[in-house]
């Protein structure tokens, strides 16, 4: 059977089960992401606080190739290290804790991932990604929209980006132009390897490219992405350094490639 690192850089992904308390507690978590979205569009504006990536944004402000062609969803967003400063918000008090609940139980199996492979290429994994992980959910409404693809195709400009779904839409592509696709099952859990990954291992481990396909039969569609991201805003030392990553600064490329989502800093 292939380990984590041989199957992330064979077939470009890895699909897991998700444990029993994970996928209730994401339950739990869509229960309270409904209640937030089924607000008005005025109350759910006051939790956008721009300048940083936690908080609400509404449909076209993020996108995956140009800022024409937008994000066809709206979403919310939550990273451990903003968490203080959303306690002067009642009213989201039980929808940021759930989210911390998600977050936390996601970014041990992002560090399990990531200690693997580390272990794989001889290294010590020092990458925290706790307080810098960003939690997402976002929220479709297929049934209104008229486009084909609700979310252009990218790459993330991330770690590791691990996801679930309540509906079908997802469809990725690999390196090698294998395709696939997610069912929407939340005891599911797809972990795509990003761009950082690719720099820290000088190309063995390639982005998986995705999208988001509209199925205009279905009503809603959650999807739930933690974006691993490390703690580290300084230097990143590469697991392997060759002419791919040479004279790239990763910690940099890490923080800042948001920017080209028209998202801010990470």
């Amino acid at each position: 059977m292939k380990n984590i690192y041989q199957t992330l850089e064979a077939d470009n992904y890895l699909y897991i089960d998700s444990e029993e308390l994970l996928s209730s507690n994401i339950r739990q978590l869509l229960v309270l992401a409904q209640a937030f979205f089924d607000q008005e569009q005025s109350v759910k504006d006051q939790f956008n606080f721009g300048n940083i990536p936690t908080g609400y944004r509404n449909i076209g402000i993020e996108y995956a190739q140009n800022s024409d062609n937008p994000d066809l969803n709206e979403s919310f967003a939550f990273r451990k290290i903003d968490q203080e400063r959303l306690k002067i918000y009642p009213q989201l008090q039980a929808f940021t804790d759930q989210l911390a609940v998600v977050q936390g139980l996601l970014d041990e199996i992002a560090q399990s991932v990531l200690d693997d492979i580390a272990k794989h290429l001889n290294q010590q994994n020092v990458l925290s990604t706790d307080n810098y992980g960003w939690l997402q959910i976002n929220y479709y409404q297929p049934s209104t929209q008229t486009r084909t693809f609700l979310m252009d195709e990218h790459e993330d400009g991330t770690l590791l980006t691990l996801v679930t779904a309540t509906e079908k839409g997802l469809e990725f592509r690999t390196d090698d132009n294998r395709s696939g696709s997610i069912s929407g099952d939340l005891n599911k859990l797809l972990i795509m390897p990003s761009e950082v990954l690719t720099l820290l291992t000088a190309n063995k481990i390639k982005p998986l490219y995705h999208r988001v396909r509209n199925h205009p039969e279905i009503e809603k569609r959650f999807s739930v992405i933690y974006f691993v991201i490390p703690n580290e805003r300084h230097y990143i030392a590469p697991w392997i350094e060759n002419e791919f990553n040479q004279h790239i600064d990763i910690a940099k490329r890490s923080i800042e490639n948001s920017l080209r989502y028209g998202l801010p800093t990470q």
